[in-house]
């Protein structure tokens, strides 16, 4: 799963690109990116270390989960190491979930 992209995951990427900007902040786990640029366009996604490693509140954007974060329920940093993503529930009481699609999710 780590390589692979699953359909819910594309419909996610596009829909992304249809309701954001290239100024939108869009936040996600290593290799996230990599499915945001091919699968919707999305040039400006963020790797940011303070939320995955750090465990830190990030600022004003949005998040993109993939199928392995939201079925797996796991997180993977730039060190290639694998988080349970109910590590980070801290993180998501004050974004609002605005796209869920059972198999990748966009919080704001």
């Amino acid at each position: 799963d780590r390589y692979y992209v699953h359909d819910q995951e594309s419909h996610s990427a596009m829909w992304l690109k249809s309701n954001t900007n290239e100024k939108t902040r869009i936040y996600t786990a290593y290799f996230g990116g990599l499915w945001l640029s091919s699968q919707g366009m999305i040039r400006s996604s963020i790797y940011d270390p303070s939320f995955i490693e750090d465990k830190e509140a990030i600022g004003d954007g949005y998040i993109f989960l993939r199928y392995v974060n939201v079925v797996g329920g796991k997180l993977l940093c730039r060190n290639r190491q694998w988080h349970n993503l109910t590590e980070y529930d801290h993180l998501f009481i004050e974004r609002n979930k605005i796209y869920d699609n059972d198999g990748s999710q966009v919080w704001r």
